[in-house]
């Protein structure tokens, strides 16, 4: 049934034309396969009718329909803006992180520059073999930042598993050098070691905007708790 499938905002005036006169067993009837219909917004005019109502009563049908399309054209409309709303805060949260990255992916940097210099100016086997190995360290962690950077920002189409403990610490490894600067202490409460299935980007997105903004309402120093539960 066409009417049955009309989207939410949509309720299609119908006006039907009936025969007048004095009720029998016939008219009833009908009258029951209409009321069967469940049909909404329905209007009868009883026939013979007068011109001057029918147009009145279909003039009163199609501004109906108007406000009908009105709805939906602010639904659309405000449907847009959440979604504007929503990049924007994502392009927030992405240029805070930036910050972060930048910062903390400069210091390895720096001292796997200091390392490479160390080098070439040492002629000590077992030292140049430390240095390597520095280095190779700091590295290490450029690639693990680089890694979850990565993670946090791919668009996904379908829910993966995850454990909720490693998506709250993909996050945490990306303002570790606000944290450390700001002498922000974590405390973690896992209270759930079981996987859920989940669009991970999309729960990382809000796992770092509520993580930016408590750090944003905190004084220097001071402690976080963070909760992680999967049972409410």
């Amino acid at each position: 049934h066409l009417l049955d499938r009309q989207p939410e905002w949509s309720d299609l005036p119908v006006l039907i034309l009936v025969t007048g006169g004095r009720e029998t067993l016939e008219s009833e009837r009908r009258a029951r396969q209409r009321a069967e219909l469940h049909l909404k917004n329905v209007t009868l005019l009883e026939r013979p009718i007068r011109m001057a109502t029918l147009i009145s009563s279909v003039e009163m049908a199609v501004r109906s329909r108007m406000r009908q399309y009105e709805i939906r054209t602010n639904r659309e409309q405000r449907a847009l803006a959440q979604e504007a709303v929503r990049r924007s805060e994502k392009l927030a949260v992405a240029g805070r992180l930036a910050a972060s990255i930048a910062h903390e992916i400069n210091n390895p940097l720096e001292s796997v520059t200091n390392l490479l210099y160390l080098i070439l100016r040492s002629e000590s086997l077992g030292e140049v073999k430390a240095f390597a190995r520095t280095a190779e360290q700091e590295l290490s962690r450029v690639s693990e930042i680089t890694t979850q950077t990565l993670r946090f920002h791919r668009q996904q189409t379908n829910a993966t598993t995850v454990a909720p403990g490693e998506v709250m610490e993909s996050v945490l490894s990306l303002v570790q050098p606000r944290l450390a600067g700001a002498h922000i202490r974590i405390r973690r409460e896992f209270r759930t070691v079981e996987k859920i299935t989940v669009y991970a980007g999309e729960i990382r997105q809000v796992l770092a905007n509520l993580v930016q903004n408590a750090l944003d309402a905190m004084s220097h120093g001071g402690e976080l708790r963070l909760r992680v539960r999967t049972d409410v």
